[in-house]
């Protein structure tokens, strides 16, 4: 098969990104042009939904900038739509949620770690940090608090 020379001046694409989106690519100029925009969109394929708390104060806008930078669309409001949640001190509902939904949650450093190898970095390296009582179902969770109020108010002193 022969090949344009604006084809072969693109060079042939990486088989490492071509096997990061698991999908075959053929030599054409098309494909190697879609090839090009991901190198320098690596999460264009993701609807992120940003959740980062700093003494309990929301500083999730600062990061839209880096993940749209780096080709990501960024919701506003977590919906079935998103399918990646980064999530840092805030609400535990919004995890339990994506964890119903099976939609992957990622710790803030993941946005730092996309930015510098400059590619979508692996999900599993950087699962959020949740409470020691997250084991216990939300529900749960909230019925310890009352069993305990509930028994202070038996005590007669």
């Amino acid at each position: 098969m022969q090949f344009s020379s604006k084809t072969d001046q693109l060079g042939s694409p990486s088989s490492s990104l071509a096997d990061s989106f698991g999908q075959e690519y053929s030599n054409t100029l098309d494909d190697k042009i879609i090839i090009e925009d991901n190198k320098d969109h690596p999460l264009s394929h993701l609807t992120v939904y940003v959740e980062i708390m700093s003494n309990q104060t929301n500083i999730s806008d600062s990061s839209y900038r880096y993940l749209e930078t780096l080709g990501a669309k960024v919701e506003k409001r977590f919906s079935k739509k998103c399918n990646l949640v980064v999530w840092k001190d805030g609400p535990l509902k919004t995890v339990e949620k994506a964890k119903e939904w099976r939609i992957p949650v990622v710790n803030s450093r993941w946005i730092e770690a996309c930015l510098e190898e400059h590619t979508c970095a692996d999900f599993k390296k950087y699962e959020p940090q949740l409470p020691a009582h997250h084991d216990l179902p939300f529900a749960a969770a909230q019925s310890v608090s009352f069993i305990f109020w509930s028994d202070l108010r038996s005590i007669k002193f």
